[in-house]
């Protein structure tokens, strides 16, 4: 089928101003092409379908420049932008590749292997202390023993292969050992990232201290628990003109629940526990 769009004057077909086009197409494979659709756009606007050979012919086309296109479902479209065509006859053979099918859709979704602890996390609201809301996260081990010694441990690793920094600053390769002597609520918050590095390949925990804001901010908690526990802390932020401040104390006080009784040793003496 071939459809011819436009009127030729009987003057251009006597000067024989015109060219014959015969197309073939066929697969990658050199299988002919059956009803794959053809346009040629420029002096004429010419469209037409393959036989059962892939040809298509197309008769007394004024010459001049042409876009041709060749497309077929299931097959990559075939584009020339500068097709010429002569008062000659012309025979063009198009091969067409097979277009990619979708078998199927993935969608990813990016994460972030890090996980950040402050005031708002429900497992901050749980916890005594940073410390331990740390522990309850998954992967993370923190452990502070009596002699005040802590380790901290992300994905099971060894603590020397954790990295521990303070408002992005290393600690060396000791570094929970270095937090020994600090506070854990002179901390505002903490980020622990699992994902490995050159230098850490247990991940690595960043703890956050109080930072300045741009008004004046002014914060005091208290809470008593248990076993004789009692926690108070205050802390202000701000500034004024170009200067910025962050002032922060806290109190922390652990009794046994056998304090203040008296008790008598093998020497016979008493004493208050």
């Amino acid at each position: 089928m071939l459809v011819l769009h436009g009127t030729l004057s009987s003057t251009l077909l006597a000067q024989s101003n015109t060219g014959h086009i015969k197309i073939v197409v066929v697969d990658s494979k050199a299988q002919p092409l059956r009803d794959c659709r053809i346009a040629l756009s420029g002096s004429a606007l010419v469209t037409g379908l393959t036989d059962s050979l892939g040809q298509l012919q197309i008769p007394d086309l004024p010459v001049g420049i042409y876009v041709l296109q060749a497309s077929k479902s299931g097959f990559l479209t075939y584009t020339d932008n500068k097709f010429g065509v002569y008062d000659r006859p012309i025979f063009l053979r198009i091969t067409l590749g097979a277009s990619l099918q979708t078998i199927g859709r993935v969608t990813a979704t990016s994460y972030s292997s890090a996980r950040t602890i402050d005031d708002m996390n429900p497992e901050r609201r749980l916890s005594d202390s940073l410390y331990d809301a740390l522990d309850k996260l998954a992967g993370v081990s923190v452990n502070q023993l009596a002699s005040g010694s802590l380790s901290v441990s992300v994905r099971n690793r060894e603590t020397d292969q954790t990295g521990i920094s303070i408002d992005g600053i290393p600690m060396g390769s000791n570094g929970a050992a270095s937090l020994r002597s600090i506070a854990p609520d002179l901390f505002s918050g903490a980020t622990v990232d699992s994902q490995a590095s050159a230098t850490t390949i247990g991940g690595r925990v960043n703890f956050r201290t109080l930072e300045p804001t741009k008004e004046s901010i002014a914060y005091a908690g208290a809470s008593y628990g248990s076993f004789d526990r009692s926690f108070y802390q205050i802390a202000i932020t701000g500034s004024h003109s170009k200067l910025s401040f962050a002032a922060q104390h806290a109190f922390r006080g652990t009794n046994n629940p056998l304090s203040g009784d008296s008790y008598l040793d093998t020497s016979g003496l008493d004493y208050v526990h």
